[in-house]
């Protein structure tokens, strides 16, 4: 492991230390899983999934306007 410095406020690290105590961990321990935990939301797979989710939201749904509608819409008020 690589050692680095943080800099908290004096309630942040108070706070840190009576979670780790009732937890029963260090607040070290509990820093390296805070950022383990928010690197593995931003890792490929990950991005990838959600990216794959989002891309269906707008399928099978019939509120919202077809997108080639729109689009030729939008094309038809298109000054340029």
């Amino acid at each position: 492991m690589i050692e680095t410095q943080i800099y908290l406020t004096e309630k942040e690290s108070d706070s840190l230390q009576r979670l780790a105590n009732q937890m029963g961990k260090t607040p070290n321990g509990l820093i390296q899983e805070a950022v383990a935990k928010l690197l593995s939301q931003f890792d490929e797979e990950t991005l990838r999934k959600n990216r794959m989710a989002a891309a269906g939201i707008w399928r099978n749904r019939d509120d919202i306007p077809d997108l080639d509608n729109m689009r030729r819409s939008a094309e038809r008020f298109h000054l340029g």
